[in-house]
């Protein structure tokens, strides 16, 4: 299936070899300061999945009892689920491009192999497992609170909901005119939701569109703005998004001007 759609994919769109093969799949394994992504630690996901406290505290606690560790050489499914967390844990590792939500995968199996390994306690353990597994769950619960709770304080300090307020502004803008709007490539996704737009438009074809007089809105990056003011004279700043913490660029929304049209001397834009 997944050729499948690799191979449609290929045939239907011109840019699916750039996006998707070189840049989505094969720049995940790209190095260097020219990396397409950023390259991490081969270490970060052993530093996640020991975030996961108690737990992970908990399992590498049971491998350093003996009749746990024979259990390994005697019972299937204990070295089952440790090949299974262990590859994928392994193999996302070497991969230089690194995500958190990649390495998920990898803790249902760690949390079977935990509950696999209690049946080989010994039996002065066995008694008290109960307890320990009481207690870990709490500890779960509070620290998965107190985890949420601090990043929901976060949110809110650094107005999170940045973007959500700058597409209301987009969109109250442009239903009422009917305008014709084009929301230029960024990173941060949502932007499309936010504006209700279906797709993003390469900047070279936007800002040709807006020296063609076929837009009445656009929404680039900030940065992009400011690289390509010449082009945009008819258009009018009508909000900013600013810079917000954890969001991949600042935005603005320019709205062409009542009554304005590209003047007939302007040089059309040559990406």
């Amino acid at each position: 299936f997944f050729a499948a759609w690799g191979t449609i994919g290929l045939l239907q769109s011109a840019d699916f070899y750039q996006q998707v093969v070189l840049k989505e799949f094969l720049g995940r394994f790209s190095t260097g300061e020219h990396a397409v992504h950023q390259p991490r630690n081969p270490f970060l996901y052993l530093v996640i999945a020991l975030r996961w406290q108690p737990w992970s505290l908990l399992l590498i606690g049971l491998l350093t009892l003996r009749p746990v560790r024979a259990a390994f050489r005697k019972d299937p499914e204990l070295l089952w689920l440790t090949c299974w967390a262990l590859g994928g844990f392994l193999f996302m590792s070497m991969i230089p491009s690194k995500r958190f939500d990649r390495i998920l995968p990898v803790i249902p199996p760690l949390c079977l192999l935990l509950v696999a390994m209690m049946r080989w306690l010994p039996a002065e353990l066995r008694r008290h497992s109960a307890t320990w597994i009481l207690s870990a769950t709490a500890l779960s619960g509070v620290i998965g609170a107190s985890y949420t709770a601090y990043e929901v304080r976060k949110g809110y300090a650094t107005h999170q909901n940045g973007l959500v307020i700058f597409g209301e502004k987009v969109r109250a803008s442009t239903a009422a005119q009917n305008a014709r709007l084009a929301v230029v490539s960024g990173k941060d996704e949502g932007l499309l939701l936010y504006t209700n737009q279906t797709q993003f438009v390469r900047l070279s074809r936007a800002l040709e569109d807006c020296d063609n007089g076929q837009l009445d809105g656009l929404v680039l990056p900030e940065k992009d703005f400011r690289k390509n003011r010449e082009h945009l004279t008819t258009f009018e700043v009508v909000a900013e998004s600013g810079n917000i913490p954890e969001k991949n660029s600042a935005y603005v929304f320019l709205q062409r001007r009542a009554g304005t049209q590209p003047p007939a001397s302007a040089q059309p834009f040559k990406p």
